[in-house]
């Protein structure tokens, strides 16, 4: 016994390649059935929730890959920005006697610094991964 497929055509394009995407039914010899999308061209699969399975094969590749799968970093602040706020929170612990809690917090902060540091090497350097 062979495995039986039908197509249905889901609207859709590859992004990898520009061709049909298909919702893909497979009747299995045993009975069961098996259910995803796939590209009539480069065969790339996704699942019935959209999920990448396989992506697609073959010289009718685009050459950039879609960047569904990635997620863009959040925008990082400007330095000026943490500048400003690192001057604004001294002026306010100078002004309402935060003065005293900074003599007692300097060495913790050094330790802090120190570690960010460390980390900050061990990173640059490939000591470990992130």
């Amino acid at each position: 016994m062979e495995t039986k497929s039908s197509w249905t055509d889901t609207g859709r394009d590859c992004p990898y390649c520009g061709g049909e995407i298909m919702l893909r039914l497979d009747q299995l010899p045993d009975g069961s059935q098996s259910k995803y999308h796939q590209c009539r061209v480069c065969e790339a699969q996704w699942t019935i929730k959209w999920d990448s399975v396989r992506s697609g094969k073959g010289d009718k590749i685009l050459k950039q890959k879609p960047s569904a799968g990635r997620v863009e970093p959040l925008p990082q602040m400007p330095r000026w920005v943490w500048i400003t706020l690192a001057l604004m929170v001294g002026l306010i612990l100078i002004r309402f006697g935060g003065a005293s809690l900074l003599r007692v917090a300097i060495l913790p902060l050094l330790v802090v610094f120190m570690g960010w540091l460390l980390y900050r090497l061990g990173r640059d350097q490939g000591w470990w991964h992130s």
